[in-house]
């Protein structure tokens, strides 16, 4: 009886050690919304098609579900509709040819606000970033240099 019982707790031990999920999940407040987990199906739909995604953060969007994480040096958004349907968003959305540095140094600077970034010409012919974030709505510029320090006199040469 001894045998059975130890192997009864052996089994179940280690299908617990096999059932560990190594990604990691949070939820995020937002808004007036207080954090929330997503829903069993959707983390389990979200699960089976992005496997490899880490550090997922989760917040409902009025009716939606959307998961957000960072592969390959891009913000990755997955939206899950109400009715099942999901579609994905990698941003910032680059306008033209813009060195990965200058997006390492935006998304962490910015963070996750991040919605595009264009490369432009100041008034004294140096090269600047155009970084637009976008905040429950709101978009707001702000311009960068190469090195990550904010640029002035983007309009006007003095």
């Amino acid at each position: 009886m001894k045998k059975i019982i130890f192997l009864m707790i052996l089994v179940g031990g280690a299908s617990t050690l096999l059932a560990q999920d190594n990604n990691s999940y949070s939820a995020t407040s937002t808004g007036n919304y207080k954090a929330y987990n997503a829903p069993n199906n959707v983390r389990m739909n979200f699960q089976s098609t992005y496997p490899n995604a880490m550090n997922v953060a989760w917040q409902p969007m009025n009716e939606f579900w959307v998961a957000s994480y960072t592969d390959n040096n891009r913000l990755m958004r997955v939206y899950y509709g109400p009715n099942g349907t999901s579609y994905s968003l990698a941003l910032p959305a680059i306008e033209n040819k813009i060195p990965e540095e200058v997006i390492t140094k935006a998304i962490n600077q910015f963070g996750n606000n991040i919605y595009d970034i264009t490369m432009m010409k100041s008034a004294n012919n140096s090269t600047v970033y155009m970084i637009r974030t976008m905040d429950n709505g709101s978009m707001k510029s702000t311009w960068i240099n190469e090195d990550g320090s904010t640029a002035s006199d983007v309009f006007v040469h003095r």
